[in-house]
């Protein structure tokens, strides 16, 4: 959400495209984004340690719920775009259009990270999960760095500082 609402340039207009931008929009749009995925992720775990259900079920439950809604957006989408035409593609087509190797590797790559936070989530908590995302942060501005030539400012190793100032504080008090 950051680079969303910074990436595309400064206050003088110049297009940056390698260096992290951080804007006041931008900070107001990841405030936002950290609390409604709090509120979710508090509510995630509380129905996950809660139920009786193996992690199996609740998961084909919960994702069962946002497919619902996908699908239709994607049925509307089809037959909006769609031609009655027997020589137009048909559904599975349209669905696949513009997948890439790199496409099906993200999906792979999304739907493990989903399973693996479920796992984190039945067995462990919520706490836990933040950190692994937490820490995730520096590991892919690293990545970006390495790969696309990113240029990382003040603003970013402030962020870290914190980001290991409080895996300090939380591994230290109350032991």
């Amino acid at each position: 959400m950051v680079s969303v609402a910074g990436q595309f340039g400064d206050a003088s207009g110049e297009i940056h495209t390698n260096q992290l931008l951080v804007t006041s929009v931008g900070l107001l749009l990841m405030s936002v984004l950290c609390t409604i995925s709090g509120v979710a992720s508090v509510f995630l775990e509380y129905i996950m340690k809660n139920t009786k259900q193996s992690l199996f079920m609740q998961s084909i439950l919960l994702y069962s719920f946002s497919s619902m809604f996908t699908g239709v957006a994607l049925l509307r989408q089809y037959f909006e775009e769609g031609t009655t035409d027997a020589s137009q593609p048909g559904f599975i087509h349209f669905l696949l259009h513009g997948f890439s190797a790199w496409t099906w590797v993200s999906i792979a790559s999304q739907a493990v990270a989903g399973i693996l936070m479920g796992v984190v989530l039945k067995f462990s908590g919520n706490l836990l999960r933040l950190i692994i995302l937490a820490c995730a942060v520096p590991v892919a501005s690293i990545l970006g760095v390495l790969c696309f030539s990113l240029q990382l400012n003040g603003l970013f190793w402030l962020a870290v500082l914190t980001l290991f100032f409080a895996l300090y504080f939380y591994n230290t008090t109350g032991r």
